[in-house]
């Protein structure tokens, strides 16, 4: 059995707990001018939704006992905690008064009974309370079972199993020194163990990294660099582990969050050996790269074709591909297809009557319309949708697909996209750039293509022979010598997944325009690092030596 550590910051606060589950600990972060959550599982998948008010502090902890931490916040404005039992958007189910003016939440087990409760520390008088009773609805904290001080004004308190037994103990950062002590009883005295980690301004969490089971140890967010640091041991020394996620504002948050709805809980986007997930690093060149990059524009800029806000500017119109996920109880409803129904998949579709579209609700382009259902993790995709006012839609085109299987579209059917490939799978998502890594290929456009398809692409969508053109399901990559140190790190993660996924051809359009999801979370300027990136910093490859079956996105082992 594990323990896992939560951990609530605001300002130069860290507040961090643990409980036993089965999972290792992961860190995500909470924007606070926001009220955004980003969370993050062992898949690396990362799920975001708002949950409080700006200036609220925000912690996690196991709150009804199912091996899983969600949300809680301390609302300093009324002075109540407002506990969540999901990792979703929604509204507290539980809360209480919480302590004095100034006090701040500790979350733990702290009786080893595999429940996290929310005890007080106060920091005029460097006291802690253990209390291992949550609070009432709508009432206020149980007495203290223990009651002792520890550490000196300045300090910030924080929770962990450090010894292995299964109980909390309290631990405290001192920022002016960067040492780090804790003791392993509710009792007060000195600490029973200490050691240096980290520099002035890091904000400090604990967790079980599954390196050392059942015990807790130490990690840093640099707000300097966004980047968090792991110590697999209480003891000094630099750093085993690091890797760069978030926004200098940003608050890290650790716990065990079980499999996140980043698209549906426990769905993958098409298996592991799917040919959107595999590296094309070492694929070998294409014969005709160099033809077919001078086609689509050597000195083209890349554009990132999403981000935050609208454009124009004052218009309806998102910029990107928007998606929705939905649950099992989303009903499915009826979609009449207008311009290909002998190759769109027969409805019912799940799609909700307030689904985003592409270009906002009176969009004259693509209008592209994406569901993902989490409860059967299956992707349906329209193309130039409008819902009829009655809960139904009706669309040029759609396509659907069992995100766990690889299987392709019929031969020369054509999807929501030109190429009869899915669009979802080549999206670039801020949930993925926030985890620090996007491990799938990313979609793009070209201004003109060949009249063919290659693996895994299954329809044309041009009348050109000359086969110095690109095909539609054309794989491309940066080119390994491409210098991304000089980018921010949220470009860098993109530069990556371009170097080793690549980008696969999946439209006719704007060139070397690569496609993203909206999300309010994009800065537009980072994303404009992208605009100095050319066409011929790219090469093609040939990924015709890893397909087992034509019919089948599988690649060979």
């Amino acid at each position: 059995m594990r323990i896992r550590s939560v951990v609530a910051v605001v300002a130069a606060i860290w507040l961090i707990a643990a409980t036993p589950v089965s999972a290792d600990d992961t860190v995500g972060l909470v924007d606070p001018s926001s009220g955004v959550w980003y969370l993050r599982d062992e898949a690396g998948v990362v799920t975001s939704f708002f949950y409080g008010n700006p200036g609220d502090l925000p912690f996690v902890g196991d709150w009804n006992c199912d091996g899983i931490d969600t949300p809680g916040l301390y609302r300093r404005s009324d002075g109540f905690v407002y506990l969540r039992n999901s990792n979703t958007q929604g509204t507290a189910d539980i809360r209480f008064f919480f302590g004095n003016p100034g006090d701040l939440p500790l979350a733990g087990d702290f009786n080893g009974d595999g429940c996290d409760t929310v005890s007080i520390y106060r920091p005029p008088e460097a006291r802690v309370y253990i209390i291992n009773t949550l609070g009432a609805n709508d009432g206020g904290l149980g007495a203290a079972e223990f009651s002792y001080i520890f550490g000196n004004p300045g300090d910030k308190p924080f929770v962990g199993d450090f010894n292995g037994d299964g109980i909390d103990t309290i631990g405290l950062h001192r920022e002016s020194t960067g040492f780090v002590y804790f003791r392993q009883t509710h009792t007060q005295g000195i600490a029973d163990s200490e050691f240096f980690f980290g520099n002035p301004g890091d904000r400090l969490v604990a967790g079980d990294w599954g390196i050392i089971d059942n015990i807790d140890t130490p990690a840093i967010f640099r707000p300097s660099n966004t980047t968090i640091y792991f110590r697999h041991t209480n003891t000094q020394g630099s750093a085993d582990s690091q890797f760069g996620w978030g926004a200098t504002s940003w608050l890290p948050v650790a716990g065990s969050y079980g499999a996140l709805p980043g698209t549906g809980a426990g769905c993958p986007v098409f298996p592991a050996d799917n040919i959107w997930n595999t590296p094309v690093d070492s694929a070998p060149l294409d014969a005709r790269s160099a033809q077919y990059v001078a086609r689509i524009g050597a000195s083209a800029n890349v554009h990132a074709d999403f981000g935050s806000g609208v454009w124009p500017p004052g218009s309806t119109s998102p910029i990107g591909i928007p998606y929705v996920t939905v649950g099992a109880g989303q009903p499915d409803v009826a979609v009449q297809f207008t311009s290909w129904p002998g190759e769109s998949d027969p409805g019912p579709y799940p799609i909700p009557a307030t689904a985003p579209v592409e270009g906002g609700p009176s969009a004259t382009g693509d209008r592209h319309v994406i569901v993902v259902d989490g409860a059967d993790c299956m992707l349906y995709e329209l193309f130039y949708a409008f819902p009829n006012g009655n809960g139904t839609w009706r669309a040029a085109n759609g396509a659907l697909y069992n995100l766990r299987s690889d299987a392709l579209r019929p031969a020369g059917w054509t999807s929501a996209d030109a190429a009869g490939l899915p669009i979802f799978a080549g999206l670039v998502r801020y949930d993925e750039v926030a985890s620090g890594v996007i491990r799938h290929a990313i979609r793009f456009t070209a201004p003109d293509t060949q009249s063919a398809y290659v693996w895994p692409a299954r329809h044309e969508a041009s009348s050109i022979t000359d086969p110095s053109y690109p095909p539609m399901g054309q794989r491309f990559r940066l080119k390994a010598s491409f210098d991304t140190s000089r980018f921010s790190w949220q470009t860098r993660v993109i530069l990556e997944a371009m170097k080793t996924y690549g980008l696969i051809l999946a439209d006719n359009g704007s060139p070397w325009f690569i496609s993203g999801a909206p999300d309010e979370s994009w800065d537009n300027d980072i994303l404009h690092e992208l605009d100095v990136i050319q066409g011929s910093d790219f090469e093609a490859v040939d990924v015709a030596s890893l397909m087992v079956d034509p019919n089948s996105g599988q690649v060979a082992p």
